[in-house]
């Protein structure tokens, strides 16, 4: 059954729209709306790689995904940056789908700093793509970011994703060119606040935004929201131990119900 409507209603809304290969990887995005341009962290290599050119600190993160409340749809993530010649850099693989449709991205980030508050983004790879009883194939991706600071409490990016590709098959529209531009303000130490808003081919504009508070160290309580035509919430706790982080994340969506997901993150 899951099968059937997956291929006969699903696979037109991810293709075109909603695809959630392109949306954020991570619980913490997820919780705070899918807002993560505007911030550094052990995800800047898939959301921002323009802010590795900030970040000193080596990660392997690992995330899972449950995709519209659907068990078979699922979403998965795998990145890790690392110092080079001294420089950071990051790799990342994505995968979404199930057995019928699925799509996967391998990609590789770099960032580089232009002054000593503002640095720019580059990530470049190929995305793969199976649909049954249709194609299968790839397509190189190209995204370009830029991410900066204004004194202490105000961070913020700019992401361009695919400006020179739009299509992956000739059946579908998988690549739409999307746009985006976010800040992060810190009230205090232990409270941020996030915004986002993105524009994608043939589509209206999507708002994001969500706030983040440090309840007691390291444990964190974070709320979010999105707007495109209709309003939905989300939520989600993170906790940091020694080296190890770990968040989960919910998101409730009106359209198509809930999704839920879990990241890990290993400094090392």
């Amino acid at each position: 059954m899951e099968r059937i409507i997956f291929l006969t209603f699903l696979i037109p809304f991810c293709l075109w729209s909603q695809n959630p290969l392109d949306q954020k990887p991570d619980a913490l995005s997820l919780a705070l709306g899918g807002t993560a341009v505007a911030r550094i962290d052990a995800w800047s290599g898939i959301n921002n790689s323009a802010a590795l050119a900030f970040l000193e600190t080596n990660y392997l993160s690992s995330s899972h995904r449950q995709v519209f409340g659907i068990k078979a749809l699922q979403k998965s993530s795998l990145s890790a940056n690392f110092s080079s010649f001294g420089k950071q850099v990051a790799f990342s693989l994505e995968y979404f789908g199930f057995e019928y449709f699925n799509q996967s991205k391998f990609m590789l980030a770099y960032g580089q700093r232009i002054s000593k508050s503002i640095a720019l983004g580059l990530r470049l790879g190929s995305e793969f793509y199976h649909i049954e009883a249709g194609s299968s194939g790839w397509v190189p991706s190209t995204e370009f970011f830029l991410f900066g600071k204004s004194g202490p409490k105000l961070q913020y990016g700019l992401a361009i994703k695919n400006p020179f590709s739009r299509k992956l098959s000739p059946e579908y529209h998988l690549k739409p060119s999307s746009y985006s531009i976010g800040l992060l303000y810190h009230f205090k130490a232990e409270l941020n606040f996030t915004f986002e808003a993105e524009s994608t081919w043939k589509e209206s504009l999507l708002l994001m935004s969500g706030l983040e508070y440090e309840i007691r160290q390291g444990l964190f309580l974070r709320f979010g929201s999105n707007y495109r035509e209709q309003l939905n919430f989300s939520g989600g706790v993170g906790l940091q131990w020694e080296k190890l982080r770990i968040s989960l994340s919910y998101l409730q969506s009106n359209a198509w119900g809930s999704e839920m997901c879990i990241d890990l993150n290993l400094q090392f």
